[in-house]
């Protein structure tokens, strides 16, 4: 249960991050992100225990952080309030906010311009 609740959250994580990112399109970057998020998942499916365990954890923590200020949890926030947060962590003060969605962006960077097509 609780790895399935991670996972949402990297699906919603991922396909938000993957659509801030994809705003001037070639085509080749639009929806859907399924294959992004499947890609990070696997990425993080082979770090070694330690990273995995962190990555995981910190996920989780970012996934029930909203329940204070939205009173639901980060995948189910709206969309508007998501992206909100997300350009709000990314250039956050606190290095933890900072950091984490940089990690994600930039799996998510990654497997977009890994497309084929994409011209990455």
């Amino acid at each position: 249960m609780l790895r399935r609740f991670i996972d949402i959250q990297v699906n919603v994580l991922c396909q938000d991050l993957a659509s801030l990112n994809t705003i001037v399109d070639n085509g080749s970057l639009s929806p859907p992100h399924d294959d992004v998020v499947r890609f990070i998942l696997a990425e993080i499916s082979v770090m070694t225990d330690y990273l995995r365990l962190a990555i995981r954890t910190a996920t989780f923590i970012f996934g029930i952080a909203p329940v204070l200020r939205w009173g639901t949890f980060f995948h189910r926030g709206r969309p508007v309030e998501r992206v909100r947060l997300l350009l709000g962590c990314r250039s956050s003060r606190v290095s933890f906010f900072r950091d984490f969605v940089r990690f994600y962006e930039n799996l998510v960077l990654l497997a977009l311009l890994s497309r084929e097509g994409s011209g990455g």
